[in-house]
């Protein structure tokens, strides 16, 4: 994964995608269950730090999240902050940057848990 790729995502600006992602992971899966409904990056979080280190949580551009086989959808703003968030916080690494367009404007990022949590002060 090449570091840049993750900042050109979180710098351009937040304009919200007009369609759903059509990658082949998000249009295919039959075996997981969704969930509909507006989620802040900060109710995601505390959700996705009770997971396990090896539990991969995929974000797409149009707002999908893939937290092991369930589905969650937030708008694409809510993924853009929650990508934003997860990038500074010590209790997530990126594992993967894809870009699924020529112009970048539909990704995925991939995170997972460290396996470390920070001391409570």
């Amino acid at each position: 994964m090449q570091p840049s790729q993750l900042y050109t995502i979180l710098e351009d600006p937040v304009v919200p995608k007009t369609m759903r992602s059509y990658s082949m992971s998000s249009t295919t899966s039959l075996s997981s269950a969704a969930s509909t409904g507006s989620r802040t990056a900060e109710d995601l979080l505390d959700r996705l730090v009770a997971q396990s280190t090896s539990t991969h949580i995929h974000l797409w551009a149009a707002g999908n999240v893939r937290l092991g086989s369930l589905d969650l959808t937030t708008s694409s703003a809510e993924t853009a902050e929650l990508v934003r968030a997860m990038q500074v916080d010590p209790r997530f690494e990126v594992i993967a940057v894809r870009h699924l367009d020529d112009d970048g404007e539909d990704w995925k990022v991939t995170f997972r848990r460290t396996e470390t949590l920070p001391h409570s002060p």
